[in-house]
């Protein structure tokens, strides 16, 4: 939730300065970092801000099935949290976009490419992702107006309902102290305390990544170096990788057909494992089939980064 408010607070201020148009867009950036007083540091914290909220996202969801914390009553609670983390992924991508530098417009085109195999509907899902026929300026506004509109209040909404369902039905008890009678604790200051400290501790790990590393700035779109490979943000570095060994017609196997099947899995997954037992100990199904997950996604991601 802090991290969201960092982005959403950076957000507001790179977007007083931001130009969604092909030919301004980069110069508006580049004039943030070089004219605005810690211009550059606000929008390296956005871009670090975007890596350190997914990280989060997955850790959470990480240690929510790991811990069987997805088990009933909480089906909806880990429904609403899938939905979000979805959401941050667009999130994050659509920012992406923006800077409409060469690496940007690249990956744009390479999506729009990935949609049109879609059968049936292939031309229809590229348009739709382009705004026309071809890249130019209603691609950027409408990536711009997703971004700045559109996900926020989709995210904010999500968020809101989760944490509501969080306070409906209660966090899941420890491990093996499931039969313990319910102790309950105020969330003032007591975890409101914790969940303080970790969250600043959070925020000031995104603030050193942004001063001692800060964002880079890209090459004009229009000026694309030869033989440029476009490589997308390292969340979507396993996707890469999967569509380099499913080329051509198969694209959208590893484009829609196996992350859809993964997403209905996650999704479907509290009502497939029904029973009471949480200790991950004892869902040696589960945990092997995560575990294989994990290491294909990590696989594929080292592959990425390597190549």
């Amino acid at each position: 939730v802090m991290l969201l408010g960092m982005m959403l607070l950076t957000g507001w201020l790179l977007a007083l300065y931001y130009s969604p148009t092909p030919d301004s867009a980069l110069k508006s950036i580049q004039f943030v970092d070089q004219e605005i007083g810690n211009g550059r540091l606000i929008r390296s914290l956005h871009v670090w801000g975007a890596s350190a909220v997914v990280v989060c996202a997955i850790l959470h969801l990480l240690h929510v099935f790991l811990t069987g914390a997805f088990k009933a009553p909480r089906q909806l609670t880990w429904l609403v949290g899938v939905g979000l983390f979805v959401l941050i992924l667009g999130m994050v991508f659509t920012g992406f976009t923006l800077p409409w530098d060469a690496r940007a417009y690249s990956c744009t085109a390479v999506a729009a490419d990935i949609g049109e195999t879609a059968p049936i509907f292939g031309s229809w899902v590229r348009k739709l992702i382009l705004g026309g026929e071809g890249l130019g300026i209603l691609t950027l506004s409408r990536f711009y107006a997703l971004h700045v509109a559109i996900l926020p209040l989709a995210v904010l909404s999500c968020l809101i309902v989760h944490l509501m369902l969080v306070r409906r039905v209660g966090i899941a008890t420890p491990i093996g102290c499931e039969d313990a009678p319910p102790s309950w604790v105020p969330f003032f200051p007591d975890h409101a305390w914790k969940d303080s400290v970790a969250g600043f501790a959070v925020l000031l790990v995104v603030f050193l990544l942004a001063k001692l590393w800060p964002a880079a700035t890209g090459v004009p779109w229009d000026e694309t170096p030869v033989g440029f490979v476009p490589r997308p943000e390292w969340y979507f570095l396993p996707l890469f990788q999967l569509l380099h060994y499913l080329p051509g017609q198969w694209t959208f196997v590893g484009a829609g057909l196996i992350p859809g099947a993964v997403l209905g899995l996650v999704i479907l997954w509290p009502w497939l494992e029904t029973g009471p037992e949480r200790r991950p100990t004892r869902r040696k199904f589960a945990l092997c089939l995560a575990g294989i997950l994990a290491a294909i996604v990590l696989a594929l991601g080292g592959l990425a980064t390597r190549t």
